[in-house]
């Protein structure tokens, strides 16, 4: 922001009727009492005020949109991190992807897609969150499937 431009009126007399005044922001900012040059002095300094408080209220959003990015950045880095102790399962999984490749870990091969499960992205992600090995594989009429089991035992 450019520094706005002080206006000084009045003549110095008995009556203290001297004012410098400037516009902000569409506001008008007047300093009358006392003598033109203190009347002058401190509108010069609520002038430069009102620069310096533009200036970091930039700063400010422009701070904020990077910190918004930089938050973002590291959500999605934290969620490559696998977690301190993986999912267990209770039985058995059957993980089937779709044809666009994304993975989905499902409670029964029997009822297909109508099981219940949980969308785990990709085979990475399946092996992080869940600590599970794949035991099996085969084909139903609802496509390709993998058996999966814990890794470990609980």
């Amino acid at each position: 922001m450019d520094r706005p431009k002080i206006t000084t009126f009045g003549v110095p007399g008995t009556s203290g009727g001297c004012a410098s005044s400037f516009s902000v922001d569409g506001h008008e900012v007047l300093v009358s009492g006392g003598s033109t040059d203190s009347a002058l002095r401190l509108a010069n300094e609520l002038a430069d005020s009102t620069t310096a408080l533009s200036d970091a209220r930039d700063s400010a959003e422009a701070l904020a949109h990077d910190l918004s990015v930089i938050n973002g950045e590291l959500r999605a880095t934290k969620a490559l991190l696998p977690p301190a102790e993986p999912q267990m399962l209770m039985g058995t999984g059957y993980a089937r992807q779709l044809p666009d490749g994304v993975l989905w870990l499902l409670g029964t091969r029997e009822t297909g897609w109508a099981a219940f499960g949980y969308r785990v992205g990709d085979w990475d992600n399946l092996f992080r969150r869940f600590g599970v090995r794949v035991t099996g594989h085969g084909a139903d009429e609802h496509g390709e499937y993998w058996t999966v089991e814990n890794a470990r035992t609980p």
